[in-house]
């Protein structure tokens, strides 16, 4: 799972830890720091409790009462714009 959830001007990035864990997740937040430090249009990564880039959150499973499931967040400022996975990969797309 990796679900954005947006509020307002911020975006919330779920990711199950089954999928990705902190060492997955790390390298495209230095990148996106590093283009956004540098003017690009980009969502700025926000820092989230404890001053942290990934927060670990635990939820309940009600089917399986013995386990949780751990998912990581990610904060964004959201960035106005068509939905990149909608569009046809090209590098004229990852150039812009």
């Amino acid at each position: 799972m990796n679900t954005v959830y947006r509020a307002g001007e911020l975006a919330l990035r779920l990711t199950g830890e089954a999928r990705k864990d902190f060492d997955d997740l790390t390298p495209p937040l230095h990148w996106l720091r590093y283009v956004y430090a540098a003017g690009g249009s980009v969502c700025e990564s926000l820092a989230g409790v404890n001053a942290t880039w990934i927060a670990g959150l635990e939820q309940g499973s009600e089917l399986y009462l013995a386990t949780s499931v751990r998912f990581l967040a990610t904060p964004v400022h959201w960035v106005e714009g068509p939905r990149l996975s909608e569009l046809t990969p090209t590098p004229e797309l990852y150039r812009a």
